[in-house]
């Protein structure tokens, strides 16, 4: 178990982060300087909602009648936790690096967000507070053998905090992510712009 979820973790994030340097550096000419904080955290996001959205696939996959071998389905914790730690690592290098250098089109002239910026950082602060939430109710059942709130482990809840994640995304990226030309390198962007 714990050299799959290695695996997972390892090749999810150096593909994620070669990616990243490719499209970024390379193609869209981001300078080098860039690669320790702006590039990386793009790895970072892609690899930590790659992950999170694998384990919480895994259990309506089986319900469904799919055949997830039993090492994945005991790899959850591990990589839920991991997965966690990426997007804590992505959110904290996002309020470290968000002004108009960095994220020109989530701003106004005068510095203030755009409304699609702020939508953008609301959801985004909801969805990291959805993985707390979660992480925090479902270390308390396997403890104590109950759960503080139980709609935190709902489907719903996870569908709700899934939904949350992809306005995030959707609303930092709508103004581009439609006009393929402009792909550097022919590349969509990864999840985080």
């Amino acid at each position: 178990m714990q050299k799959f979820s290695l695996r997972v973790i390892s090749y999810t994030f150096l593909i994620s982060f070669i990616y990243a340097i490719i499209r970024y550096n390379i193609f869209k000419g981001i300078p080098w300087e860039n690669l320790p904080l702006y590039v990386s955290n793009k790895a970072f996001s892609l690899a930590s909602l790659i992950i999170i959205l694998f384990v919480f696939s895994l259990t309506p996959l089986k319900n469904m009648g799919g055949k997830i071998p039993d090492h994945w389905m005991e790899a959850r914790k591990g990589l839920g936790i991991i997965g966690l730690i990426l997007a804590f690592i992505h959110s904290g290098i996002s309020f470290f690096i968000l002004n108009p250098a960095y994220f020109g089109k989530l701003f106004q002239e005068n510095n203030t967000m755009t409304l699609f910026g702020e939508i953008c950082m609301l959801t985004g602060m909801i969805y990291f507070t959805f993985l707390l939430a979660y992480h925090i109710n479902f270390q308390a059942l396997l403890r104590e053998g109950n759960q503080v709130f139980k709609i935190f482990t709902t489907k719903w809840f996870i569908l709700f905090g899934m939904l949350m994640s992809g306005c995030h995304v959707f609303f930092l990226g709508v103004k581009g992510w439609h006009i393929i030309e402009k792909w550097p390198g022919g590349l969509p962007p990864m999840p985080f712009p």
